[in-house]
């Protein structure tokens, strides 16, 4: 993989765990904050719950992608050695 590649690679996975993780950092600093619970604290945490799921799926996703790649390269050789 070239230095493009990966700083690309890099970017896009930051970008991908940072944009979760402020959705859930910005709830959860507002509610300590507040004298009494909001009104609308449980939309807030279902919020944080919501974006907790989406951070989880992107990192098993980052962390299955070599596994994918792996899988796909071996079936595609699989597939010329038939066909050959």
């Amino acid at each position: 993989m070239d230095d493009q590649a990966k700083s690309d690679f890099l970017a896009n996975v930051s970008h991908e765990l940072r944009t979760p993780l402020t959705l859930i950092l910005a709830p959860l600093k507002q509610l300590p904050a507040a004298a009494s619970p909001p009104q609308d604290w449980r939309s807030r945490i279902e919020r944080v719950q919501r974006n907790v799921l989406l951070l989880l799926n992107r990192v098993n996703g980052i962390l299955d992608f070599p596994r994918r790649r792996r899988t796909s390269s071996a079936s595609a050789w699989k597939w010329r050695t038939c066909a050959s």
